[in-house]
């Protein structure tokens, strides 16, 4: 018989079944660790980050921690929230109007696909009488973005403008490289140019930020030596 139409030692086929069960438990245990990490971490933004930011009469931006501070919200005279990530449900889907756009965090993802339909939802809930609460989960780099595409799509600023109103109001707001990217060829599309400004994206100032420590820690040694 050719060695090739042999069935495999019963030992290997169980070796092989193991193997598939560990991976499936470690990918178990890596999803319920990460749902951990998020559920802690929201917990500490709705004590620490629960107040949203006006950025223009009627607009907010925040973080998770303000989208579950429904008694805040309520006061703020907020009825809209857009929500700018994967994986978070609604929590409070009686009291408020909500449109989610399940996205990532990441540079690649196409956050230019969404603006009108976003812009769109900002605008009639404003013209309505209505409040809106744009946000992510750390309030900083995808609910940024939409709340820029609204300023450069519908109040027609331009993004350096935009940008650094919405540093003014919220500083901690910063577009990843990716998405800053989409803004400007958004901009361009709307006004045929792009205006200038200063601006590092975050995932360079991280690096910058480590070389600085590695030269804090060097220089350290050299004093103690």
């Amino acid at each position: 018989m050719d060695k090739t139409t042999e069935d495999p030692p019963c030992e290997d086929i169980h070796k092989e079944d193991c193997n598939s069960e560990d991976s499936k438990l470690d990918e178990d245990k890596v999803k319920k660790f990460t749902t951990l990490i998020k559920a802690l971490t929201a917990l500490r933004m709705s004590k620490q980050d629960k107040t949203p930011s006006e950025v223009i009469p009627g607009l907010y931006i925040g973080s998770i921690g303000a989208a579950m501070a429904k008694n805040l919200l309520q006061e703020l005279g907020i009825t809209h929230i857009l929500t700018a990530a994967a994986n978070l449900n609604p929590p409070f889907p009686d009291d408020f109007e909500y449109m989610t756009i399940p996205v990532l965090d990441k540079p690649k993802a196409n956050l230019m696909i969404y603006f009108e339909k976003t812009n769109k939802f900002i605008k009639e809930s404003l013209e309505g009488g209505g409040k809106v609460l744009v946000h992510c989960f750390a309030g900083i780099s995808r609910s940024s973005t939409f709340l820029l595409a609204y300023l450069l799509g519908v109040k027609e600023m331009n993004l350096a403008d935009s940008f650094k109103l919405l540093k003014e109001k919220r500083d901690k707001c910063d577009p990843n490289v990716g998405f800053m990217i989409q803004l400007k060829a958004y901009e361009k599309t709307l006004f045929g140019e792009c205006s200038k400004f200063d601006w590092e994206p975050k995932e360079l100032k991280k690096l910058k930020d480590k070389d600085e420590d590695k030269d804090e820690d060097k220089d350290e040694v050299e004093k103690e030596d």
